[in-house]
């Protein structure tokens, strides 16, 4: 076509591209607001046969809108992070696991690891442990009891 600018000397133009560079910036803040989710906190303890733990472990949280985990110490005490390390959970029902290994699984050694937790446990599916987290209302003393193997 004659006479008319190509798109290339458009685009060009200093005044597009700042107009094309405040549109893009605008819209960045639509997606998620600054706090994020609204999490819940969420901590406790989990026992080991009515005891500690011989090693520290994790405990999983499947379900809600975001799943999440907290590792607990010896002790079995935990606070619960999303994701992004954020501390809590959002409002949902959730399936738990507990996961505590006396040998890891590992892709060198198949076959040679060692769970000190039930397989029952292990999957949230099984585990028959579960929470619901209500917005607004924080837990702070979740138990959760594993029996020895």
């Amino acid at each position: 076509m004659v006479g008319s600018p190509n798109i290339r000397s458009v685009f060009k133009s200093r005044g597009v591209l700042a107009w094309v560079a405040v549109a893009v910036v605008s819209l960045l803040p639509l997606g998620c607001g600054p706090a994020g989710p609204n999490l819940v906190p969420v901590r406790g303890k989990v026992t080991y046969g009515g005891g500690p733990w011989p090693k520290p472990g994790t405990i999983t949280f499947t379900g809600g809108q975001r799943p999440a985990s907290a590792e607990f110490d010896a002790e079995g005490n935990f606070t619960v992070m999303s994701f992004d390390k954020q501390k809590g959970l959002t409002a949902g029902k959730y399936k738990v696991a507990i996961e505590c290994w006396d040998v890891p699984p590992s892709m060198d050694k198949p076959g040679a690891e060692k769970s000190f937790v039930p397989q029952k446990f292990r999957n949230p599916s099984t585990s028959g442990l579960e929470i619901v987290v209500e917005p607004g209302k924080p837990i702070t003393d979740l138990k959760f009891e594993i029996p020895k193997k």
